[in-house]
């Protein structure tokens, strides 16, 4: 990411891996989108934006900062999911897949621009 600003460009996100770290970085830059934006109506997310999961178990509040990222690559006509990339389900794979809005583990999204542009 870093390599790719040019002279002037704003860092998207702080080069993190941490989903929960990623989210953080967004809503200080203005650029998270909560999954209720795109429930109901008022966002999409962009081919290249972060999709951020919760992946905290419940009753084990030791979990609560496991989170997962993925990349969105397109979304369906219909509006209902979005495909991504994403990578360290398996051990040294990456997968692409179609995931709906309405997954419950989904929080939201880091916009390629910030909210209002």
């Amino acid at each position: 990411m870093l390599e790719c600003l040019l002279p002037g460009d704003v860092k998207p996100r702080e080069p993190r891996a941490s989903a929960k770290e990623i989210m953080a970085d967004a809503v200080k830059l203005g650029r998270w989108r909560s999954v209720a934006e795109v429930r109901g109506g008022k966002w999409l997310p962009r081919a290249g934006d972060l999709a951020i999961y919760d992946r905290s178990i419940a009753g084990r509040p030791e979990t609560s900062w496991y989170g997962h990222v993925d990349r969105v690559i397109r979304v369906s006509e219909d509006q209902r999911e979005y495909d991504n990339v994403g990578a360290n389900e398996v051990a040294g794979s990456w997968r692409i897949e179609s995931t709906p809005f309405n997954l419950p583990r989904l929080l939201g999204f880091v916009g390629g621009c910030p909210v209002g542009c």
